[in-house]
């Protein structure tokens, strides 16, 4: 080995231990300003690089160094810096001298990393330390000054607001710090100065001084409105792949804990609730149930791994059109889920609901932003869950809580954030749609937004089951105060009809407090617009259906009305009130049903009899469920549910929010082609 080439040697081990003690802080930087990956690639990299070049000469590690950068290192810098590695392995092959083969490496570099990546001083990305010291070396100067070099421009960077990369996406956010590829490229240098035997220790020390500084107030500056959102964040961001990485039985243990700490603070849990949300301890009892049954669901789910759906192709030459290469594919979590929580099931639909059940299931660390509407609950029902699981050993940062509208839309914006659920209003939840996809690098956005659940009654069953029809929906569009996502909200009735005539004369239940102030005062909104609709009479009230505590009322109105406006007597009213409409025709009940937007469910009330083909197929390209002769509130939590259904009901009609079919919303397909056995995940390989 040439002294040339041993000088090489020692300055790729010393890149890698350099790397090794910097990763926390080139972690924290790139959690700042990208996905938090920075550090962690850079170290793997060299690591794995390490690995098959081990003995190797000096020249044959860089190259090896090169290879791994362009064919395994992922993020937005692994192909950059392995353009720069290629280029100095081809100068270390033909070079005599170090400062020549720096002095050429790094100047071939440079223009690469510029012709793909376009970059240019005063973008804040790695280019900012690279071209100064590259500038040095072409115009003769030392290799120490070309350290200073790059050194200083990686800490200037920190004044920079970016222009490329994936930290453009954050704006002035990450002022304050500097670039983590700017930092990785001072490093380099650093390490061909050190195995120079140049004196780099001063440089150095003000280079991880001037990022230490930095990660101790990521706290405060990463966002002024959001430090909480930030900081739980940047944990799910690094904890996502050592939860991705849990063996599925240890995964479904964790659900199955989460379960047990909800059964066990029930009796607490219940208390807080119903102080917070005037529900029932019986009701909030129930659902404590449900909550833990569905999280035992899908630890059941995760177990058994079929939710994977591994396909494997062996290879096949004699295929048609073109021989066939081997091909396996299964489904891999997408990544940290922002889940929002929902009002009126402060357990089934909030902190430990379907959607975090189901986003943890599929092994991505989840941050939940609390409904205001039960605070206190959330924040103890959060506490207990950390605590559980810790306890059962998993990855630190899988699960967080935070508060505040200002902090959820800051986390929905950050780009570690890889996909949302929402829970709620229709113009709360197309707000954060829009925000969702109007990122730079857009998500997917599960949201339940409102539905008014309409029931048809057909002649014949109106004439057969008008009592039972009446006091079914009387019960049903009152359970909950009228607050459930799947209140029938709409009921259609024959003229002169028997179920009109019995629901005349039907008592209704007492009135109930809504679950907050916000719902109240939109319900009185929506049922003021509805009373003075043209041709809307009152059919049947409780007491005083605006009072604070609101009666139940029933109004009425005839489908023509209906057909001249229909938004205007269609849309959902959330809270204890309905709209009877009668039609005049099987033809106009059909127009009745066209004019619907999307929905969670639709009913149909019929007899044997009836052969309403024409309205099903109607209903089933506007609903997620459809139901014959039974009420929609009650959502089963089983295989089979849809919990879902065309804009408005939900911004993704594809999937549902209860079931086990939950889950593929947080899971994405992964084909691999040609791997060995070895590094294929479990599920793909070999019995």
């Amino acid at each position: 080995m040439t002294a040339l080439d041993a000088t090489l040697r020692s300055a790729f081990d010393a890149y890698k231990r350099l790397v090794d003690e910097a990763e926390p802080l080139l972690t924290a930087l790139d959690e700042r300003s990208g996905d938090g990956d920075f550090g962690a690639n850079l170290q793997g990299g060299l690591s794995l690089a390490a690995s098959h070049a081990e003995g190797d000469s000096g020249s044959d590690a860089w190259a090896a160094l090169a290879k791994v950068f362009l064919d395994d290192v992922g993020g937005t810098s692994g192909p950059l810096f392995g353009l720069l590695f290629r280029q100095l392995a081809r100068a270390a092959a033909m070079g005599a001298t170090l400062p020549a083969v720096l002095a050429d490496g790094t100047a071939a570099g440079l223009a690469a990393i510029q012709r793909v990546g376009e970059a240019q001083l005063g973008d804040r990305t790695l280019v900012d330390a690279l071209a100064p010291a590259v500038e040095v070396l072409r115009t003769g100067g030392t290799l120490a000054t070309a350290v200073t070099a790059a050194v200083d421009g990686a800490i200037a960077t920190r004044e920079l607001v970016a222009r490329r990369g994936r930290a453009s996406y954050v704006g002035e956010r990450a002022v304050g710090s500097p670039d983590p590829g700017a930092v990785g490229i001072a490093l380099m240098f650093t390490a061909f100065g050190r195995s120079a035997g140049e004196d780099v220790e001063q440089g150095l020390d003000r280079l991880l001084q001037a990022s230490a500084s930095a990660e101790e107030s990521t706290d405060a500056a990463t966002d002024a409105l959001a430090p909480d959102s930030a900081v739980a964040i940047a944990a799910a961001h690094r904890a996502r792949r050592p939860l991705a990485g849990l063996p599925l039985t240890q995964r479904a243990d964790l659900l199955d804990q989460l379960a047990a700490t909800l059964e066990e603070h029930s009796q607490e849990l219940v208390a807080i609730a119903e102080d917070e949300t005037h529900l029932s301890t019986g009701r909030l009892s129930g659902e404590v149930v449900r909550t833990a049954f569905q999280l035992r669901m899908f630890a059941d789910l995760v177990r058994d791994g079929g939710f994977l759906d591994a396909r494997i192709d062996p290879a096949d030459p004699s295929w048609p059109v073109a021989p066939r290469p081997e091909l396996r594919r299964s489904l891999r979590p997408v990544g940290p889920v922002l889940v929002f929580a929902a009002s009126n099931f402060p357990f089934a639909f909030s902190v430990l609901g379907g959607d975090t059940a189901s986003a943890l299931g599929a092994g991505n660390p989840v941050v939940v932003k609390a409904h205001p509407g039960h605070p206190r609950l959330s924040r103890r029902v959060a506490e207990l869950a950390i605590t559980a699981l810790a306890a059962a050993g998993a990855p630190e940062g899988i699960f967080a809580l935070i508060e505040g509208q200002d902090e959820a839309v800051a986390a929905l914006r950050d780009p570690r954030i890889a996909a949302a659920a929402f829970t709620g209003s229709i113009a709360g939840g197309r707000a954060l749609f829009d925000i969702a996809q109007s990122r730079p690098v857009p998500i997917p956005f599960y949201g339940e937004l409102g539905s008014s659940n309409p029931v048809f009654v057909t002649p014949a069953a109106d004439a057969d089951d008008a009592e039972e029809i009446a006091a079914g929906f009387i019960a049903s569009f009152t359970l909950g105060a009228g607050q459930f996502c799947t209140k029938p909200g709409t009921l259609f009735v024959p003229s002169g009809s028997a179920v009109l005539t019995a629901l005349e004369r039907s008592p209704l239940p007492d009135p109930a407090p809504l679950l907050n102030d916000h719902i109240l005062t939109g319900f009185r909104r929506r049922l003021t617009e509805l009373i003075e609709a043209p041709g809307v009479t009152r059919l049947r009230s409780v007491d005083d259906p605006f009072a604070d505590v609101p009666g139940p009322i029933l109004l009425r109105t005839h489908g023509d009305q209906v057909l001249a406006n229909p938004a205007r007597y269609l849309d959902e009213c959330f809270g204890p009130a309905a709209l009877v409409v009668e039609y005049g025709s099987d033809d106009q009940l059909l127009r009745l049903a066209e004019v619907f937007d999307g929905q969670l469910t639709a009913t149909v009330f019929g007899t044997e009899a009836d052969s309403p083909r024409t309205l099903l197929d109607t209903l089933a390209e506007r609903a997620g469920r459809l139901l014959w002769c039974q009420w929609p509130t009650g959502v089963a939590v089983t295989d089979a549910q849809q919990h879902g259904g065309p804009y408005p009901a939900s911004t993704a009609s594809q999937t549902t929010s209860v079931g086990t079919a939950a889950i593929v919303r947080f899971l994405r397909p992964v084909a691999l082609q040609g791997f060995p056995g070895r590094l294929l995940p479990a599920e793909l390989r070999d019995a």
